[in-house]
């Protein structure tokens, strides 16, 4: 059997700007976690010869990740939002960690008026999500807030990929919001994604940028079954360990009452259901209500809006799982990467899944584990009776 080729890393402190100050190849655990349409964590663990005078609050990790010198890409960038000074058996250590660039977005609300025209829209997903960020720390924020003073933050250009959706999201968290109106859209037929990716402005020395892209119908690549180069998950390929494939009902909602501006009787309310979940059982009508008072009054689309979300994050499951396992075949990095769509099988049944989550780590003595989750797309199939 051909031995794998061993997976090399590079690590960079930067200053906030994205400037490199310092190589951190000496440190003796890194862990860090890619995911879709989320901040993710990072951690980092240096000897006493780093320099804690470097530590700056949003100082930048850069990780690039290869199999051999001139084939590494940056593989994750996070800030730094804690440091930690400690001693392992009576030497000292310092441990930073942080998040991922998506962290920019928890660092925002929606700050306009629910009457405003930035703070509810009716438009496709992705560029409904551009727009918003555009708003609160983009180019048509206030200076205060846009973080393109800084560092040339910049926004990809409409795709209009997504489903149209009306929404009203006056004061909401700007990443919470964005992870709903992606929702939404998947819950009408497709699926979007987000993300704040680095943009290297000097190999050299180091330099970032940063910049909003949204993509359709998977983050990463297509390598399902049907495409031009498939990729396959399951025990059959040794490498699925520990799998499994539940459908839960359990917490369905699909009759929701939307509860709008007003009082008492005079409360506005609208009703929005899925009849085809409800129709699956003789029983299955299941309701729940959702206080909807962000919406401006009279607004019924932004009504409709809510109640879809609301549903869809009260939908049965799919769910399949399992550890992926690497193989000389199978490498994270060569074959698949984070946000793919693959070929998932399990017990007789295939089905197209995405790799959402991989996990990173490598410890004191160099060996990198790698661990990855899959996401089942789409809804729990219409059931036969």
């Amino acid at each position: 059997m051909t031995t794998p080729i061993p997976a090399i890393m590079e690590i960079y402190l930067c200053d906030p700007l994205g400037v490199r100050i310092s190589c951190l190849d000496y440190a003796t655990e890194i862990e860090y976690v890619k995911t879709c349409n989320d901040r993710t964590p990072f951690r980092i663990k240096l000897p006493s010869l780093f320099d804690r005078n470097l530590i700056r609050l949003d100082g930048i990790l850069e990780i690039w990740r290869g199999f051999e010198p001139g084939t590494l890409s940056l593989d994750y960038c996070g800030f730094v939002r804690t440091w930690r000074f400690s001693d392992d058996s009576g030497s000292e250590y310092t441990e930073l960690s942080g998040y991922s660039l998506l962290d920019l977005l928890r660092r925002r609300v929606v700050a306009y008026a629910a009457a405003s025209a930035q703070a509810a829209m009716f438009n496709q997903a992705d560029d409904m999500i551009k727009a918003i960020v555009k708003d609160n720390l983009g180019a048509d924020a206030i200076a205060a807030r846009d973080i393109d003073t800084y560092n040339g933050f910049s926004i990809q250009a409409d795709l209009a990929d997504g489903q149209e959706i009306t929404k009203a999201f006056s004061y909401k968290n700007v990443l919470e919001i964005c992870q709903e109106i992606a929702a939404a859209s998947t819950q009408y037929g497709t699926q979007v994604f987000f993300d704040i990716v680095p943009v290297i402005t000097n190999t050299t020395t180091g330099g970032l940028t940063f910049r909003l892209e949204t993509y359709s119908e998977q983050r990463g690549a297509d390598r399902t079954a049907d495409s031009d180069s498939p990729v396959y998950v399951g025990t059959a390929w040794h490498n699925l360990e520990n799998g499994y494939l539940e459908y839960d009902f359990s917490d369905e909602i699909n009759y929701a009452y939307v509860l709008g501006q007003g009082e008492e009787a005079a409360r506005e309310t609208y009703e929005v259901s899925d009849t085809t979940r409800i129709g699956e059982s003789i029983y299955n009508r299941c309701e729940g209500a959702v206080d909807a008072r962000n919406v401006e009054a009279g607004d019924t689309g932004g009504l409709i809006g809510e109640g879809s979300t609301y549903l869809d994050e009260n939908k049965p499951t799919l769910k399949f799982g399992g550890d992926i396992v690497e193989t000389p075949d199978f490498r994270y990095g060569l074959h698949w990467f984070q946000g793919d769509r693959v070929t998932a099988e399990y017990g007789g049944i295939q089905i197209d899944a995405m790799i959402k989550t991989v996990a990173i780590s490598k410890n004191s003595n160099g060996q990198e584990k790698i661990s990855a989750w899959l996401e089942v797309e789409g809804n729990v199939p219409h059931l036969e009776k």
